[in-house]
């Protein structure tokens, strides 16, 4: 009871409700009496109960006939493609060097 109790307050807290509205659901929580607990009706078994459809009758059923399947035709897989372009090669030019430029020293780093 006392959890639930607890559960309800904080419910009542966060829904908005004032203090005093709150205290006054404790104060009313811890007046309401339990009821002692029901007590438990056994449950009676169900009847059994009859199928209302006769059973069907056996029919024989017939195989089914065998169809030869043919086979499927083998179609040949024609090639792929050349995907390699045919381009031109390129013209072969000197690299000029890069600038050295020189790298500035870094500031000192004050206490």
């Amino acid at each position: 009871m006392g959890s639930n109790v607890f559960i309800l307050l904080a419910c009542f807290i966060l829904l908005g409700f004032s203090s005093m509205e709150v205290s006054l659901a404790a104060r009313n929580l811890q007046q309401v009496t339990t009821l002692p607990p029901f007590p438990r009706v056994p449950i009676p078994p169900l009847p059994n109960l009859t199928p209302i459809l006769p059973p069907l009758p056996s029919v024989p059923i017939p195989p089914l006939p065998r169809v030869p399947i043919p086979p499927l035709p083998r179609l040949p897989i024609p090639p792929l493609p050349n995907l390699t372009p045919i381009l031109p090669p390129l013209p072969s030019l000197p690299i000029p060097p890069l600038p050295s430029l020189p790298i500035p020293p870094l500031p000192p780093i004050l206490p």
